[in-house]
């Protein structure tokens, strides 16, 4: 029996990825994941560094085997939508919320039979809720932070950046496993499947600009009326700006300089 305390263990090295960037490479995947009873997903965005977020990369692990998806690439992954929506296999995420507003939002597609890890372990009790600290506990993988604000949208993307998407896929249906057999021995599966399909029925926030979205920004109230005015207006000419140059509106103005 090993007796090493998780965070001295060191996890053993990844297995290669495979990286879909190609038709041919899609058509193949596509053929292991339809015989799949359940993947691991996950999505990186470039929501820090875009006006409105894209979906960059889809991860996707089945057993044994981690694909690394590039919807950026000149072919459709369409065919993808129906295994999401077919209720007879099931999908590991961790906290899973935004990356289902992504699938809805960039491509209209929904996601049934869902398995949060996240949610599995809030049920359970567990304080950390973050997947680094559950990889570090249970498989001694330390996580690389850095590539949590990263552009994924630029291409090429590094072998570095890509060890760290497979790494967000790799481990969750071993996690699902073990948590889907703690919710059993608690007796609370029943309601984390009720909790998890709730969760799957997402609905897309409201994301149309207002102008006067401008009374959320800090100390507004204690402007002079004037000063409210030409605050509004900067607002106004600061989204204008950001969805001209396709970056986020803190990105041309933050809100501290246009109060000032």
């Amino acid at each position: 029996m090993d007796m090493t305390p998780p965070e001295e263990q060191t996890a053993p090295p990844l297995p290669p990825y495979e990286l879909i960037d190609t038709k041919a490479a899609w058509e193949n995947c596509l053929d292991e994941l339809r015989k799949q009873p359940k993947l691991a997903l996950d999505i990186e965005a470039n929501s820090l560094h875009a006006y409105r977020e894209q979906v960059c990369l889809i991860q996707i692990s089945i057993p044994n085997h981690d694909f690394i998806v590039d919807p950026l690439a000149e072919f459709s992954i369409d065919a993808l939508e129906p295994i999401l929506a077919n209720r007879d296999v099931e999908k590991i995420f961790h906290a899973s919320e935004y990356d289902l507003i992504l699938l809805k939002q960039n491509y209209g597609w929904e996601v049934n039979n869902l398995f949060d890890t996240m949610w599995a372990a809030r049920i359970l009790g567990h304080h950390n809720m973050g997947l680094a600290g559950f990889l570090g506990e249970f498989y001694g993988v330390q996580m690389e932070k850095k590539f949590q604000r990263a552009d994924w949208k630029k291409r090429p993307l590094s072998v570095e950046q890509l060890t760290y998407a497979q790494t967000d896929t790799h481990y969750l249906i071993a996690l699902r496993d073990k948590f889907f057999n703690d919710l059993e021995e608690a007796e609370c599966l029943l309601e984390a499947t009720e909790i998890m399909e709730n969760e799957s029925n997402v609905r897309l926030p409201d994301r149309e600009f207002k102008p006067d979205g401008f009374w959320k920004i800090r100390d507004v109230r204690k402007l002079k009326p004037q000063e409210k005015a030409i605050l509004k207006a900067l607002y106004v000419f600061r989204n204008e700006q950001a969805e001209d140059r396709d970056v986020p509106p803190f990105k041309v103005l933050n809100n501290d300089v246009l109060l000032n």
